[in-house]
């Protein structure tokens, strides 16, 4: 199976070499192109799962993506195949989260990793906060990690289990109240910039991008936008209905 990860995320055993810290971050930054953040299961009636088997088979058998959970779970799973120390912390959103605008989230509503390989301090991984990778010296207990776009989230930096996080992962894709069920979400961080699909109730389909010198946005239609989730994405299965806008999250 860690063959085939590596394979999924466009890597192979015998080009990565050492886990060093380089090596760290050219596979925090392929999984991120290759492996989009995504919600649409949990709009086709399927709940999130936090058991490993499960992320294993839904990233790379079924070449899906995922939210926090499956991302990081899935990444630092196959990090520790590897040969890193890997684990795994919870977190607290604090920007546009639910249950208010604005609000902070559920406790334990992000999941990270703190990974530490030779030559390295113990470093704060995620690849599952939604168009940004974060890759940085691991925070304190307590201490408000801030991406690129503004969002943040504060960090619980006691280790946990995958299981811990299956109640609030149950929440988010099944309560009208977690943000992933009010619209669907698909993003990936890749070398020219950011592509997302996004959209909350009814209206017109939108295409964006951002790159570190341009963007682009038009409107697409159905047909058109389950084009792009397959050739930008990679996903195979029919898009939710209530896919509505392709644009960078939290815009």
């Amino acid at each position: 199976m860690m063959e085939a990860y590596l394979e999924r995320i466009g890597l192979s055993p015998d080009g990565l070499g050492p886990l060093d810290g380089a090596a760290l971050r050219r596979i925090a930054a392929a999984h991120a192109a290759a492996v989009p953040f995504e919600n649409t299961r949990a709009h086709r009636g399927e709940r999130i799962s936090v058991r490993i088997e499960d992320v294993l088979e839904r990233l790379v058998e079924r070449r899906e993506g995922g939210v926090c959970y499956e991302l990081n779970g899935g990444l630092g799973w196959l990090l520790a195949e590897l040969g890193a120390e890997v684990r795994l912390i919870a977190a607290q959103v604090l920007t546009g989260a639910e249950p208010g605008e604005g609000g902070a989230g559920l406790p334990m509503s992000h999941m990270a990793l703190v990974v530490r390989v030779p030559g390295e301090p113990e470093l704060l991984v995620d690849v599952g906060f939604g168009g940004d990778t974060i890759l940085r010296p691991a925070p304190e207990d307590g201490e408000t990690v801030t991406t690129s776009r503004g969002t943040s989230y504060r960090v619980d930096a006691r280790s946990r289990e995958l299981p811990d996080f299956e109640g609030v992962a149950w929440w988010h894709s099944t309560s009208p109240g977690s943000r992933f069920m009010r619209g669907v979400i698909v993003s990936s961080t890749r070398p020219d910039g950011v592509a997302t699909l996004s959209g909350r109730g009814e209206g017109a389909l939108e295409w964006r991008f951002r790159g570190e010198r341009d963007a682009e946005s038009r409107d697409v239609g159905q047909e058109e936008a389950q084009a792009i989730a397959g050739e930008v994405f990679g996903l195979r299965a029919p898009l939710p209905r209530r896919v509505l806008r392709y644009g960078p999250v939290g815009e």
